[in-house]
Parts: structure tokens; sequence; C-alpha cells
């Protein structure tokens, strides 16, 4: 079981810490997927989670970055 990997694409890496696949890395996932791959087999080839490649399938493609909604320290003292 020896498989080459398809495209070679970079990891992007925001300031936060945080790693976003590349497009290609998404288009890899859904044709992968497409070809009856498993979630876990195809995070293995791309070197990723299995939870990254789950949440990408379920979007159908590249999702938009969101951060996440925190209240604000001064919430609630507007007066």
């Amino acid at each position: 079981m020896n498989e080459e990997r398809i495209t070679e694409g970079s990891s992007w890496i925001d300031p936060r810490g945080q790693v976003m696949k590349t497009p290609d890395d998404v288009a890899e996932m859904l044709r992968l997927r497409a070809c009856g791959w498993g979630l876990k087999r195809i995070a293995r080839q791309l070197g990723c989670s299995h939870h990254t490649v789950k949440d990408y399938v379920t979007a159908g493609g590249v999702k938009p970055f969101k951060s996440p909604e925190r209240a604000k320290r001064l919430h609630g003292l507007e007066g």
C-alpha cells in the first residue's frame, strides 16, 4: 500500500497557530472521498486529522475562516 501524494500543497499557518488546508488539499479530499476512500484513510494520506477531513467534506469544499465570537471585556458596562 505504497501510495504517493497526488498533489503537493503546503498548509497555511495563521498568527494564532491554527493550520488551514489549501484549496488544492480540500479539492483532493473531496475527490478521494468521491472515489470511495474513508475519512481516516484520506487524513493519513494528507497528514491531517480525520476531524479536519470530515469538516471539509461536510462543508463540500473550502470553508471561510470564522473567528470565535466572544463577549467583549466591558460588555454590559456601557452605562
